[in-house]
């Protein structure tokens, strides 16, 4: 669990870090500042705040389970369980999902916040603090501070993640699950699902969440995965160039599919906001995206950009003269879109908007 499914190469220098995509374009810009304040951290983090970042995480679980919904297995009986990671994959899932195919949403502590925005009096979905027992409690708190020292030279600060992924299939081991569906590719939920699969031998549903045609561009060369799927069921993929390199980066070669399912993501943009230009933005391409804004800021564009969702951008980026838009539901309609390889370019060129 508390290993990262994804690493990067491009410096044998670069530490074991959580979310390697976020700190990249950190790692480029400042190697020695990056690395001092990494380990000054890591320092902190073993002297005594890992241990107590991990109590107050479970002093959060005590306290949802004592005054949080009952829950009973008899209830449900056998049922097709999806782990709720993104709100944005709710209607996705839905959609990809066979008619009158109930769906039970098990909401990991991580994303309790988003559940009543998100779902529909219709859903049916449980805590996962609901379904565990206080012993399951007990022994993920000890488990997580016995990993957080006895692989301390390994995992260093990528144990912070693990309690609320650990609980997560203490829930799964609770419940009478005939299919699991996740939309995690590599990370340690996707590990998670994968090895709980293999033990229960579970139908896995892997359900993309995301376009991964920029794996294949030469400066995302330095990024592996490391675990790769190995008990997926049922894909259900954008394309069928994104299943075949879904089955080559990301799915191991001895995992035998049953079948292959193609939904594309679907969007609406937003009727009031018109504009010429919309950049869809990251940290790694904000310096090409600025030099292609300056180029164009004699021209009499009206320009949008729009952050990624999970890589804040820097004050540089939120300060020149694009429209900057930072809600996740707002989609300008424009004419052109330049962007990396993502989701949302696709969503774009799906209705006909050049990229």
């Amino acid at each position: 669990m508390y290993l990262t499914p994804v690493e990067y190469r491009g410096s044998k220098f670069f530490p074991k870090i959580p979310k390697v995509s976020r700190w990249i374009v950190y790692w480029e810009k400042r190697k020695i500042t990056f690395l001092l304040g990494y380990y000054i951290l890591v320092i902190v983090w073993f002297l005594g705040v890992g241990v107590l970042y991990i109590l107050a995480k479970h002093m959060v679980y005590l306290f949802n389970k004592i005054f949080g919904d009952g829950f009973s297995n008899d209830v449900f009986g056998k049922i097709n369980a999806v782990i709720f990671l993104e709100s944005n994959t709710i209607g996705y899932i839905k959609e990809s999902t066979k008619e009158n195919t109930p769906l039970i949403w098990l909401i990991p502590p991580k994303y309790k916040k988003e559940r009543a925005s998100s779902f529909s009096e219709q859903d049916i979905y449980i805590d996962v603090e609901s379904v565990v027992s206080f012993k399951d409690i007990l022994f993920n708190l000890f488990v997580c501070i016995y990993v957080l020292y006895r692989y301390a030279i390994k995992s260093k600060l990528q144990i912070y993640a693990m309690p609320d992924c650990l609980l997560t299939s203490l829930a799964l081991e609770k419940l009478n699950i005939v299919t699991l569906t996740c939309t995690a590719h590599f990370d340690r939920w996707a590990v998670m699902a994968n090895e709980f699969c293999k033990k229960k031998n579970i139908n896995y549903r892997f359900v993309q969440h995301g376009s991964i045609k920029g794996i294949t561009v030469k400066s995302n060369q330095h990024c592996y995965v490391t675990n790769k799927l190995t008990t997926v069921k049922e894909l259900v993929a954008y394309d069928d160039i994104e299943a075949d390199l879904l089955l080559k980066h990301i799915i191991a070669p001895e995992n035998k599919l049953i079948c292959i399912n193609y939904i594309k993501p679907s969007f609406s943009v937003s009727v009031n906001i018109k504009g010429d230009i919309l950049f869809i933005g990251h940290p790694l391409y904000e310096k090409l995206h600025i030099a292609i804004y300056n180029s164009l800021s004699a021209e009499n564009f009206e320009i949008y950009y729009k952050p990624h969702p999970k890589a804040p951008s820097s004050a540089k980026a939120t300060a020149i003269g694009w429209h900057f838009i930072n809600d996740v539901h707002v989609f300008p309609n424009v004419t052109c879109v330049i962007s990396y390889h993502s989701t949302l370019a696709l969503m774009y060129e799906e209705i006909g908007v050049k990229t």
